[in-house]
């Protein structure tokens, strides 16, 4: 009886092995609420923290419209970004509510 639970066993991890190569290794994350966008300048500082980069080698670029600018959300986040000693650059000419097709161009 042992012997062919431990089988099962062996077959189960066997097939397990395959299936996780199919898998993406990462998993995107979502950060919702009134602390959402320090938590993903924490996260990109710990990201950058990676052994095969450092910070001075790691530089974000923020890909926004022009209006998200002007109103000073992108500089609160520039701001999150410089106090972690993060490398950033701005990009303000994306569309204010692309379209999929103008995402994807």
């Amino acid at each position: 009886m042992f012997a062919i639970k431990n089988f099962f066993h062996d077959l189960a991890i066997a097939i397990a092995r395959v299936f996780m190569k199919l898998l993406p290794d990462k998993i995107p994350v979502t950060f919702i609420g009134p602390d959402a966008s320090r938590e993903l300048c924490e996260s990109i500082a710990h990201i950058s923290t990676d052994p095969s980069t450092t910070p001075s080698s790691t530089k974000i670029l923020i890909a926004t419209d022009a209006t998200l600018v002007e109103i000073g959300l992108v500089g609160r986040i520039t701001g999150s970004l410089d106090s972690l000693g993060l490398n950033w650059s701005i990009f303000a000419g994306v569309e204010p509510d692309p379209t999929f097709a103008q995402v994807e161009a």
